[in-house]
């Protein structure tokens, strides 16, 4: 028996590790139900211990449950420890022979033995389910009295469990529960108090009765673990208990000013945060205190420590920004840490201290961060880099050394920190932007050193801020058509990065041609012979583009009109026309669409210069009239429409159609900041006093019709007996419009009455009236006959 006792197993597996390992395993499994099936309960208890090894490695061992549960039974401490053992690793809520062992568990825990008492304890901590939770909470609650301190310290962890399985048992344990956290044993109230923390992350309005028990313990306690668990606990229980917070100020403010352990007072100052007692006034003391050590925590060497300190500031920054942001240098700095998880802490909170006063700041030490090469070479050269990655694979590294981070997340933070960037800097409308020119500039900068899916959020940044800043307009104008104008033919578009800048530089230079100084050549570049390899929405934006400057251009011609200036234009022309009928059969929707329109309405220009070329003057008289000289207001016009084609003025108005508007006229007028566009023109309340001074509307009467004679309606014959009689004087009926008409004036309304002999055509021959011409022959003239009903006699 021996030669197959667990040793043997091991030892077999690490022998047979790589190789046959599953023959060697299932011939092991078999020998395995061999054993368990013995009558000796030393074999029985060797093969249940391999069961559980082999449970441990992952192996299903479900088959052997009724073994297990008999090595449990067994009278003998070290069997039945095996047994127990075995169950916590091989049996889950829903084995079926569970429900066997309840009158065996229930016999260990009523048991002379301690032992036997902790055992069943260990294995119901794994093993309870809702029914035995339900069966055997009054068996667990008399534990909570026993004389042996480790029979109580078990019991109360056993009776967690069982609460979270049955949640009755709380009810019923609730007075020894109490009883607990006044034992003489630091262990059980240790276990108690760590059981009803747990408890409280789930509810805590039912603890909120044990406060006083708890704060003794708080104000008392030397035990820094159980200190850290009841400041946890009145933590959760100050969300739900308003009271706690002013009688909680005092202690916790004394124990991080006296403890030692950076635990404890990260424990402290985190309680504080959660239970809102940083708020209020006469906690701006209070506050500062927890802040200052915090800061402490960020200067300190211990990577855990950074990190902590990181979560409670972020969670104190809504609340007191100004005294966060007194360590906005070493929160900044932290964002170069090695660690990764540390980087996107402070990076989160540096956005969140981000103010009018310190936008500046902030973002040029993030750009900055995103400017420094990657990859980390140092400037010893390759063979500086070389001798350090040597001796990093050289060196074993600790748990204390940093690690630094690999390619990919490098990649994705300076992703994160291009977005950060993005979105401080747009938030509420560039509204904490100190200069947009200066903010200009960092996108600029931006744009050189962001990945692919970040370039077109900051080329698109760069539409939006010039298309709301009119001011910025030259500025950017001429920074972006330098931009086109030198970009090598060969480095055109080499990269999403640029293409997304190409895009934003062509989209601002057309649509404000009037800050351009060379629109014509600007022109040229965009639709210069490598844009077609431009990715098809650049490409769209560089077509319309330039047919928004050849039409500026085509129109500022106008007043300098010579032969010159025709000839510059017809090449012009032409170049764009021969650059555009490739496109014209692009594979995407919007380059073939807008190369299409181009294309007709540069042709359209091209033969609207050519049909005026009669009606213009001469060549050798083109600029004959001097706009320098001193001519009249009419003279000038008159010689400018004989000397300059209409045609130049017929695509401007295709795209521009501010005319003399200037742009402050086109923005919408900014509402006040008291206007409130979701509150009621009348308030509610005033509904009832409105409506209460107006007059509910008269029915409308109608006037009857006079007539000599009346007589009641046929239909009418039966009288309702609900209707009331109607006086036999006549009353006088209102003629306004407007009066109710009466339940009598009914028998007034005149009737009309149709024969069928109306509706036939009239037959000429027969002597009766032919139509008019005017009238169809088809359509019969009807009659009507207005017929009076005449009053019955009285008698």
């Amino acid at each position: 028996m021996f030669e197959k006792s667990l040793t043997t197993l091991i030892k077999g597996l690490r022998s047979h590790r790589g190789r046959d390992e599953a023959t060697y395993i299932s011939n092991r499994i078999q020998e395995i139900r061999t054993e368990v099936r013995s009558a000796d309960m030393e074999i029985k208890a060797e093969a249940v211990l391999k069961l559980a090894y082999l449970r441990m490695l992952g192996y299903e061992v479900q088959s052997a449950s009724f073994p297990v549960l008999e090595t449990m039974a067994s009278s003998q401490y070290h069997i039945k420890h095996i047994g127990y053992l075995a169950a916590a690793l091989c049996f889950s809520e829903d084995t079926e022979v569970l429900i066997l062992a309840t009158n065996l568990i229930k016999k260990d825990l009523h048991s002379a033995q301690p032992l036997d008492v902790q055992a069943a304890l260990n294995g119901l901590s794994h093993v309870i389910n809702k029914e035995l939770a339900q069966h055997l909470s009054e068996d667990i609650a008399m534990m909570l009295t026993h004389t042996k301190p480790r029979v109580r310290k078990r019991a109360v962890l056993v009776l967690y469990s069982a609460i979270v399985r049955y949640p009755e048992v709380l009810e019923r344990t609730w007075e020894r529960l109490r009883d607990l956290l006044c034992d003489s044993d630091q262990g059980v109230v240790t276990a108690t108090v760590n059981v009803i923390c747990e408890l409280a992350r789930r509810n805590p309005r039912p603890f909120v009765p044990l406060s006083p028990q708890l704060f003794e313990i708080l104000t008392q306690t030397s035990n820094n673990w159980l200190l850290i668990k009841v400041v946890k606990l009145f933590g959760a229980l100050a969300r739900v208990e308003p009271r706690l917070v002013r009688k909680l100020q005092r202690p916790i403010a004394e124990i991080i000013s006296t403890t030692p352990a950076m635990s404890v007072l990260y424990e402290c100052i985190h309680t504080a945060i959660i239970g809102h007692m940083l708020e209020g006034a006469g906690s701006e003391d209070f506050a500062m205190r927890c802040i200052d050590n915090l800061g402490q925590f960020l200067s300190d060497t211990d990577q855990n420590l950074q990190y902590i300190a990181l979560l409670a500031l972020a969670k104190l920054a809504p609340t007191h920004p100004a005294l966060v942001a007194q360590h906005e240098a070493t929160i900044l700095a932290a964002i170069r840490h090695p660690d990764r998880t540390i980087q996107v802490r402070a990076l989160d909170l540096v956005c969140q201290l981000a103010t009018n006063g310190s936008m500046r700041t902030i973002l040029d030490t993030l750009l900055t961060y995103l400017e420094e090469p990657q990859g980390g070479a140092s400037a010893g050269g390759a063979s500086h880099a070389l001798q350090s990655a040597l001796d990093a694979h050289a060196t074993v590294r600790t748990a204390d050394a940093p690690q630094l981070p690999d390619a990919d997340d490098q990649a994705g933070l300076r992703t994160q920190i291009a977005e950060s960037i993005l979105e401080l800097g747009g938030a509420d409308a560039y509204a904490h932007v100190p200069d947009v020119g200066w903010y200009f500039g960092l996108l600029q900068r931006l744009m050189v050193c962001v990945c692919p899916d970040v370039a077109q959020q900051v080329a698109d940044q760069v539409i939006d801020l010039v298309h709301r800043f009119a001011t910025l307009r030259p500025a950017a104008c001429a920074a972006l058509e330098q931009r086109w104008l030198h970009a090598a033919d060969e480095r055109l578009g080499r990269d999403t990065a640029e293409g997304e800048w190409l895009r934003a530089g062509a989209w601002v230079c057309g649509e404000y041609p009037e800050y351009i100084t060379a629109p014509a050549q600007l022109a040229r570049a965009v639709l210069q012979s490598r844009t077609a390899e431009l990715r098809a929405p650049v490409l769209a934006v560089c077509i319309q583009s330039a047919l928004k400057l050849c039409a500026h251009y085509a129109a500022s011609l106008s007043p300098v009109w010579n032969a010159a200036q025709r000839s510059e234009l017809e090449q012009l022309v032409d170049y764009l026309l021969a650059q555009l009928a490739p496109l014209v059969h692009h594979q995407d929707s919007d380059v073939h669409e807008r190369a299409q329109e181009s294309l007709q309405l540069l042709t359209i220009l091209q033969q609207g210069l050519a049909s005026e070329l009669g009606a213009a003057l001469p060549s050798d008289q083109l600029g004959a009239v001097d706009p320098v000289e001193e001519h009249s207001w009419d003279d000038r016009a008159a010689a400018e429409s004989r000397t300059a084609p209409r045609a130049l003025h017929l695509l401007e108005p295709l795209f521009f159609t501010r005319g003399d508007i200037q742009d402050d006229e086109q923005a919408l007028p900014a509402l006040p900041p008291s206007f409130d566009l979701h509150a009621w023109i009348v308030p509610e309340k005033a509904w009832d006093a409105i409506l209460a001074h107006v007059e509910p509307a008269a029915k409308p009467r109608m006037r009857p019709v006079e007539s000599t004679a009346r007589a009641p309606s046929k239909g009418n014959r039966h009288k309702d007996p609900s209707r009331p009689k109607k006086s036999k004087k006549r009353e006088q009926v209102p003629s306004t419009p407007h009066a109710a008409m009466e339940d009598g004036e009914l028998n007034d309304i005149p009737i009309v009455q149709l024969s069928l002999s109306d509706l036939t055509p009239q037959n000429p021959a027969h002597g009766a009236p032919s139509a008019s011409s005017d009238t169809p022959a088809t359509v019969p003239t009807v009659q009507p006959k207005i017929v009076t009903r005449k009053k019955k006699a009285r008698s």
